[in-house]
């Protein structure tokens, strides 16, 4: 089987798997990772990069300036309220994932946004993921950047 179609099926299972997390679970879990964040957030400050959740990534709610993405043809765009902030003055990103292992490795949806964007950025690359979605080892193409750390409720991995 190509790399390509293992990521396929490993897509495929995550997905299933965080489709019968309950709400409940989630919120509970969501909290704990935000407690996390926090304590991250206040050894590197700065602005930070989050992400508006799709349905099964953990919701985040954590005081710290804040900077969101979004797509611009085939990249990603942080701004504020106040309009577009260059890469160089965010001190962190948070990246949400399918599944992330204890590398730094990120299971991502495919459409590699998150890469392009990492590959030249200079910040904490910050994996936020539930405890579920941490595995020993997931594939890695050469174009995959691996995170600094992973946060999930239970514990925070360091890529050493």
């Amino acid at each position: 089987m190509s790399q390509e179609a293992t990521k396929t099926n490993l897509r495929r299972h995550f997905r299933e798997r965080l489709r019968n997390r309950t709400e409940l679970q989630n919120d509970q879990a969501s909290q704990q990772i935000s407690d996390r964040l926090r304590s991250l957030a206040d050894s590197h400050p700065g602005l930070w990069g989050s992400y508006t959740p799709l349905r099964g990534e953990p919701n985040l709610n954590w005081s710290t300036d804040l900077c969101f993405p979004r797509v611009s043809g085939d990249q990603l765009i942080y701004s504020t309220p106040q309009g577009d902030v260059s890469p160089r003055q965010i001190a962190g990103v948070l990246v949400p994932g399918l599944a992330f292992d204890r590398m730094g490795v990120r299971l991502g949806r495919g459409g590699g946004y998150f890469d392009r964007f990492l590959s030249d950025f200079a910040g904490l690359k910050v994996g936020v993921c539930f405890q579920e979605q941490l595995v020993d080892s997931l594939p890695r193409d050469s174009w995959d950047v691996q995170m600094d750390v992973v946060i999930t409720e239970s514990e925070s991995v360091w890529n050493s």
